[in-house]
């Protein structure tokens, strides 16, 4: 079980994504925080202000692929963020739901194959 954190900076496109978490039964429960201010240095090491907000849920990690992919073919245009941390401690109804109500969407073969094949290109272009 893992803590999924997809962080966007689209306000408008958070409900679209929320629902689409459900919908998929990625997870059963969502938290969305609010505005969190987010810096970082752009090319010219000059420090950049923006506002992110994130989308937060337990799920199985084996999921963890899977949400991506079907988050970047559902909102192609969103920029976002997408990291998981381990749940160390859950209590066992929560597990259990989890365990038994998180199923995903579950991809089709040909789709599979896209993601992984669209998955390798990345890969290629960073090298």
């Amino acid at each position: 079980m893992i803590i999924l954190n997809l962080i966007v900076s689209a306000k408008e496109e958070i409900d679209d994504i929320v629902n689409s978490i459900l919908k998929s039964k990625f997870a059963l429960d969502v938290v969305v925080s609010d505005a969190i201010n987010s810096y970082h240095l752009d090319s010219l090491s000059i420090k950049v202000h923006s506002v992110v907000y994130n989308i937060q849920f337990a799920t199985k990690s084996l999921l963890f692929e899977e949400i991506e992919a079907s988050i970047k073919k559902e909102f192609p245009g969103t920029d976002f963020y997408i990291y998981a941390n381990p749940i160390v401690h859950i209590n066992a109804p929560f597990y259990d739901n989890i365990k038994n109500q998180v199923t995903g969407v579950n991809f089709t073969d040909k789709e599979k194959e896209e993601i992984i094949f669209a998955k390798q290109n990345v890969n290629l272009k960073k090298i």
